[in-house]
């Protein structure tokens, strides 16, 4: 999958302005506006999705940390102490 380049969407929109600015393509004005809109929404939900995706990985890095500092690792720290589970057994934590 490959991220939408805010780049290449402002110079399409720009493209597209100086075309209409032209005048010589009266007949296609109708197609452009429309696709300009469809576009522009599409990019805006692009942004809106890549936003929850971002509380979602932050979410998700909050729990994986939690997880690993305050429940495995004293857990595996116990348990070498009652030497239940030796070094070479141990889950590697990542």
């Amino acid at each position: 999958m490959k991220a939408i380049s805010y780049r290449e969407h402002q110079l399409l929109l720009a493209a597209i302005k100086r075309i209409s600015m032209m005048g010589s393509c009266e007949e296609l004005v109708p197609l452009i506006d429309n696709e300009q809109r469809s576009l522009i929404a599409h990019f805006q939900e692009y942004k809106s999705l890549l936003a929850d995706l971002s509380v979602c990985i932050a979410a998700y890095e909050t729990i994986h940390h939690r997880l690993k500092v305050e429940v495995l690792g004293p857990a595996l720290r116990k348990a070498r102490k009652q030497n239940m589970v030796s070094k070479s057994n141990d889950v590697k934590i990542f």
